[in-house]
C-alpha cells in the first residue's frame, strides 16, 4: 500500500500547469503568408510540420511528468506491505523485557553481556515512533518489576530509568516478567509487541513452563549471537559439623563444577579470614562436578568465617565461595529407656555420656529420658529425635506414639540390645501396618570364643552418614570385638545398608518411613551386651549419627541470594539489654529485625548479594552466615530460540538479530522518494538531450 508522508505537498501539481502554458505560447503565429517560389516545398514543409508538432507534444509529456514526479517527491511516498498506521489505533505499544539474571554478569570483550543486552533495549526503543507510540520495560531477576508504572509516550525518561539498571545475583523468573509485560499491553487498543532480550540460558529458561499469551501479542526474541561460554564454578560450601567446639576436627567442603566441553585445571584455596588454611589442584573432566575437602582443626579465635576460592573466569562471582560455623538451639532428644536411672553400665548411661560430653552449655542437645509407660500420645511432639535403648516391653499406646512420631517426620535412632529386641521390632512393624524398619532381627547369638566375635569390617565410609570418621577412626573401629550380635532377617528393599559385620549381617541401616527417618543398629553399648560402650568410637559414632539425622532433617539447604535469612541467638544472651547490629559482605549496615518469640533470631528480609553477613551482639557475641548464588546460573550454555518459540503459546513469535547497531522489529514501510528523485532527473535528463539532439 502506498502511503503519502506529506500529503499537502501534492497541491504542488498545480504546477503542471506550468509546462502546458509554456507548450501554448511556443505555438506559430496563425498568419499565413504565400510566397510563390516556395510552393514546391510546401508538401515536404507539411511533413516537417507533423513531425515538429509530435516532438513538441512528447517534449510536453516529458515536462509535466518531471513536474508531478518532483512534486509527489516532496510528498515523501512510502509504502507498506500492509496497512499503513494512519490512525491513533494502530500505535505500537512495546514493553522490553530484559534478563537481569547472575549469568548475564559474564564479561563479552571490554563489557559485561547485560550492557550490551541494555544497549539492544535502547535500540529496540528507537524501532518506535515518537509522539504515537508508547512502551516499557520490564527488569527480569527474581522479582521482576517494571521501571514505569504504564506503558508511556517518553521514551526518553525509560531510557534515563534504564542507565542505572545492573544485573543481579538471583536466578531470573522469566515467566513471571512475561506475564507483567502481557498484562501491561491489555488496555492498549493498537498493536502489541513483546520484546524479549536474554542470554537465552538454559537452566533458566527450563524453570519456565509453556508460556501463556493473549491473542494479538507479538513476541519478537532478540538473538544477541553470543558465543558458548566455559565457566569454571564453585558451589555448595559447607562445615561440618556446623557448630563446632574448640579443637574438634571439622570438614570443610565446596563442590567444584566444570560447565565446559575442556578438561580444566582448577586450583582451590581455602581461607579463614587472613588466615591460609590450604590449597589443592585438581583435574576436572568436561561437564564434572566434584566435592573438594580440607581437614582442618577448629579454633574458636581465628576460624568462624571460611572462604573457598579459585582462578577467575568470565563470570567472575561463582569463583568464590562461603561458610562458615553456626550457633544452633540445643536439639530436643528424647531417650527411651526402662533401665534404671544413673545406673553405671547401662546403656543409658552410655548414651547420656556419648550425648553431653561437656555437662554444660557446650551442648549441642537437650535430653528428655522417658520410660515406656511414660510415653503417650503428644509425649513427643517438642522432640526432634528419639533414641530408643533398653526396653522391657512396649504397649500399645507407646508404640503407636513411636509410630506417629516417625510418620509425621520424626527422626528414630533404634539400638538393639537386651531383652526381647526381636519381638519387639516385629511389634512396632505389626502397629505400622507397612514395613517399618530397615530390617528385622531373628535370634540374638552370642560368642564365647575371641576368635568367633564379630567386627565391622565394611561401610560406606563415603556417605554422608558416615564421612566425618576419617580411616584412622574407621581402622580403630574395625578392631572392636562384638561378644552378641542379632541375626537378621534379608534388608528390605528401600533400606539403605551402611555398616556391615564381618559375617556380612548389618550392623547399622537406614530407611524413610512416612516422611521421617529410621537408624536401626544392631548393637548396643550396655557393659552386659558388649564392651562398645566404653569405647571412645561409641560416642563417635552416636554423635555422627544423631549429627547425620539433624541434618537430614534441616538439610542445610544453603541460604541463597534472595532468600530471607535467619541468624540464631544464643539461648544465654538477654538481647533486650545488648546493642546489636548486622553488616554485609562490604562491612555496611543492612536492615534487619529481632524476632520477639521464644526462638529469638535476627531476620534479614532479603539479602541482595553473595557473601557473609555478621551479627554483632554487644561485645562477647559475632555469628556469620553465608549467602550463596544459585548454583544453575553458572552453567553458561544457551538454549535455541526454536525450542523457546515452540513453548509460546503465540502464533505471532518471531527472532530478531540484536547484534549490530540497530533491531529489525516492525515493517516501517519502504520510502520511495529516493527513487522519485532518480526518475524525476531521468525524465529531465531525456528531454536535454533530445532537445540537443533535435538542434543539430
Amino acid at each position: 500500500m502506498l502511503q503519502w508522508t506529506t500529503p499537502l505537498m501534492l497541491f504542488g501539481l498545480g504546477l503542471l500547469a506550468m509546462p502546458v502554458i509554456a507548450h501554448l505560447l511556443n505555438r506559430h503565429s496563425r498568419k499565413t503568408f504565400f510566397i510563390p517560389t516556395i510552393r514546391f516545398l510546401q508538401q515536404s514543409a507539411a511533413r516537417q510540420n507533423r513531425f515538429l508538432n509530435l516532438r513538441r507534444w512528447l517534449l510536453l509529456l516529458l515536462r509535466l511528468a518531471a513536474v508531478a514526479i518532483i512534486v509527489s517527491l516532496f510528498a515523501r511516498p512510502v509504502w507498506w506491505q500492509d496497512a499503513a498506521p494512519n490512525a491513533e489505533k494502530d500505535s505500537v505499544a512495546m514493553v522490553v523485557v530484559i534478563d537481569a539474571s547472575l549469568s548475564t554478569s559474564r564479561k563479552v570483550g571490554n563489557v559485561t553481556l547485560f550492557q550490551k543486552m541494555k544497549a539492544a533495549a535502547i535500540r529496540s526503543l528507537n524501532e518506535l515512533e515518537v509522539g504515537r507510540d508508547v512502551a516499557s520495560v520490564i527488569v527480569a531477576n527474581g522479582q521482576p518489576r517494571s521501571l514505569l508504572k504504564r506503558l508511556s509516550l517518553n521514551k526518553s525518561e525509560l531510557e534515563r530509568q534504564l542507565e542505572p539498571v545492573r544485573w543481579s545475583y538471583e536466578q531470573a523468573d522469566l515467566q513471571l516478567a512475561i506475564q507483567l509485560a502481557a498484562e501491561q499491553l491489555s488496555n492498549h487498543e493498537g498493536r502489541k509487541n513483546i520484546v524479549v532480550i536474554s542470554d537465552w540460558q538454559k537452566t533458566n529458561w527450563q524453570q519456565s513452563s509453556k508460556i501463556e499469551l493473549p491473542d494479538g501479542v507479538q513476541l519478537n526474541l532478540i538473538d544477541l549471537e553470543i558465543d558458548a561460554e566455559e565457566n569454571v564454578a564453585l558451589a555448595n560450601a559447607t562445615c561440618r559439623p556446623s557448630d563446632p567446639f574448640d579443637g574438634q576436627k571439622i570438614q570443610l567442603s565446596v563442590e567444584v563444577c566444570n560447565f565446559s566441553d575442556q578438561v580444566k585445571q582448577a586450583p582451590i584455596q581455602l581461607s579463614a579470614g587472613s588466615l591460609k588454611l590450604g590449597d589443592q589442584q585438581i583435574r576436572l573432566e568436561p561437564q564434572q562436578s566434584t566435592v573438594v575437602s580440607f581437614p582442618v582443626v577448629f579454633d574458636t579465635k581465628t576460624m568462624g568465617e571460611f572462604e573457598f576460592r579459585t582462578s577467575s573466569d568470565i563470570l567472575e562471582v561463582d569463583d568464590v565461595a562461603y561458610s562458615s560455623t553456626s550457633v544452633t538451639k540445643s536439639t530436643p532428644i528424647a531417650v527411651i529407656t526402662d533401665d534404671p536411672p544413673l545406673e553405671a553400665g547401662t546403656s543409658t548411661y552410655f548414651l547420656e555420656r556419648a550425648l553431653l560430653p561437656f555437662d554444660s552449655d557446650a551442648d549441642r542437645f537437650a535430653l528428655k529420658t522417658f520410660a515406656v509407660n511414660e510415653l503417650k500420645k503428644g509425649s513427643l511432639d517438642d522432640q526432634k529425635i528419639v533414641v530408643v535403648g533398653y526396653v522391657t516391653r512396649w504397649n500399645r499406646a507407646a508404640a503407636e506414639t513411636l509410630v506417629d512420631f516417625v510418620r509425621n517426620g520424626g527422626k528414630l535412632l533404634y539400638l538393639c540390645g537386651e531383652g526381647d529386641v526381636a519381638n519387639q521390632i516385629r511389634q512396632l512393624d505389626s502397629i505400622a501396618r507397612e514395613p517399618f524398619f530397615p530390617f528385622l532381627l531373628s535370634r540374638l547369638n552370642r560368642f564365647e570364643r575371641f576368635e568367633k566375635t564379630l567386627y565391622v569390617s565394611s561401610g560406606k565410609w563415603r556417605s554422608r552418614w558416615l564421612r566425618d570418621f576419617d580411616f584412622q577412626s574407621q581402622l580403630a573401629f574395625s578392631e572392636i570385638r562384638f561378644q552378641s550380635v542379632w541375626g537378621t532377617k534379608p534388608p528390605r528393599q528401600d533400606a539403605d545398608i551402611i555398616l556391615q559385620y564381618s559375617d556380612g549381617r548389618p550392623t547399622l541401616g537406614v530407611r524413610a518411613f512416612g516422611t521421617g527417618t529410621i537408624v536401626l543398629a544392631n548393637l548396643s553399648p550396655s557393659v552386659s551386651f558388649s564392651e562398645f560402650g566404653k569405647f571412645g568410637s561409641f560416642a563417635a559414632l552416636v554423635q555422627i549419627l544423631i549429627q547425620g539425622l539433624v541434618d537430614n532433617d534441616d538439610e542445610a539447604e544453603q541460604n541463597l541470594v534472595g532468600d530471607s535469612v535467619f541468624i540464631r541467638v544464643p539461648e544465654k544472651l538477654d538481647v533486650d539489654q545488648l546493642e546489636w547490629s548486622v553488616t554485609g559482605p562490604s562491612d555496611s549496615s543492612v536492615a534487619a529485625i529481632m524476632s520477639d518469640d521464644v526462638n529469638r533470631s535476627v531476620m534479614i528480609g532479603q539479602v541482595t548479594e553473595p557473601g557473609l553477613y555478621k551479627l554483632s551482639i554487644g561485645k562477647e557475641f559475632t555469628q556469620s552466615v553465608a549467602i550463596s548464588t544459585n548454583r544453575e546460573e553458572s552453567d553458561l550454555s544457551s538454549m535455541e530460540l526454536d525450542d523457546i518459540r515452540a513453548s509460546v503459546s503465540s502464533f505471532d513469535t518471531r527472532t530478531a538479530s540484536g547484534s549490530g547497531f540497530a533491531i529489525d522489529l516492525f515493517d516501517k514501510g519502504s520510502p520511495l522518494w529516493g527513487w522519485f528523485a532518480l526518475i524525476a532527473l531521468g525524465l529531465l535528463s531525456i528531454e536535454s538531450m533530445l532537445l540537443g539532439w533535435w538542434k543539430r
